[in-house]
């Protein structure tokens, strides 16, 4: 699967076959994630794999009672070591293992799609909990648990802002862009038309709520 077919396939699976995932696949989704940029190469992340039914269950119990992560085969808990990273970076130290952290979890979920397996990044959860329930010492704090299996449900189409609407050039606010870099009559007419499919979508949403 091509990088552009992994970002669009990829959505948040909450229901899962139960086919078990195999070694070879698990291992390479936490290669991808461990192959993530991090802040000074410090590399804060650490993973957790649970297969075990009981502690799966209790791990849901710990996220607000999200009891549909039982249903995936495996559950990934990222955790994060901020030592180095603070001794090198200070008081910035934590927000770059969150930002370090983020990274890996987003490489393992595209590895996951590109395997065709579904995945689900869940960051709710009471983190006293987790790490009575995991053994997670005191200096290692749980940043997200992701769930990973085959997805047995067929996702609806993305909704998200166009790229327009996100993006500002030179200064924050600013929507006008240079014409000689992003002449409009260049735009392919495929991103025209997925604009104007994704404002549809969000405009439909916000009407239904």
């Amino acid at each position: 699967m091509d990088l552009d077919q992994a970002l669009h396939n990829r959505h948040s699976c909450k229901r899962y076959t139960t086919k078990r995932v195999g070694w070879k696949k698990l291992h390479a989704i936490l290669t991808a994630g461990r192959l993530a940029p991090s802040a000074g190469n410090l590399q804060p992340w650490r993973f957790i794999v649970i297969t075990n039914q009981k502690t799966k269950s209790e791990i849901a119990g710990c996220c607000l009672k999200q009891y549909w992560l039982t249903e995936a085969p495996v559950l990934i808990f990222v955790c994060a070591d901020s030592a180095n990273i603070k001794r090198h970076f200070g008081v910035r130290g934590e927000l770059y293992t969150i930002q370090s952290c983020s990274a890996a979890i987003e490489n393992m979920l595209l590895k996951a799609t590109d395997l065709g397996l579904g995945s689900c990044w869940v960051g709710a959860f009471d983190e006293t909990s987790v790490k009575r329930v995991l053994n997670i010492p005191d200096e290692i704090r749980p940043q997200a648990v992701l769930s990973i299996g085959y997805p047995d449900e067929k996702p609806e189409p993305k909704q998200r802002f166009p790229v327009e609407l996100v993006t500002y050039y030179e200064e924050y606010g600013n929507t006008k862009n240079d014409k000689s870099f992003f002449p409009l009559e260049k735009h392919p007419p495929k991103i025209k038309e997925e604009t104007k499919r994704s404002l549809s979508g969000l405009f439909k949403r916000k009407r239904k709520s």
